[in-house]
């Protein structure tokens, strides 16, 4: 039983990494958006 809780054990380790990377990566990876300006101008009637 024991060797099958240490690869467990291992296993969340390595996939916990993997996806904290991923994480990581994403916004690097996620093409940006301009900005929109926003029009400040008032028109008074």
């Amino acid at each position: 039983m024991k060797p099958f809780v240490k690869f467990g054990f291992k296993a969340i380790g390595i996939i916990g990494g993997a996806l904290i990377s991923i994480v990581k990566l994403l916004p690097m990876l996620a093409p940006e958006k301009p900005q929109q300006k926003q029009d400040k101008r008032i028109i008074k009637i």
